[in-house]
């Protein structure tokens, strides 16, 4: 499931920046929420991240058998 081909997927960089964009704009632009707030939002974006990411490896992988 995860291992070294996970680093090496262009699928994963191209996710992984604007993600971690958002999650920057999230904890700098609102620093009066609480932590149990960002902790959440920061365990959804992971979560879509993820989910995201072996999405798109899912689809990309049947349109190759096709």
């Amino acid at each position: 499931m995860f291992g070294i081909d996970t680093f090496k997927n262009k699928r994963f960089w191209v996710l992984l920046i604007p993600f971690m964009i958002v999650i920057v704009v999230i904890f700098a632009n609102f620093p009066h929420m609480s932590e149990t707030i960002l902790i959440v939002v920061t365990l959804v974006l992971v979560v879509l991240f993820w989910g995201s990411f072996f999405l798109w490896n899912h689809l990309a992988g049947k349109n190759e058998e096709n």
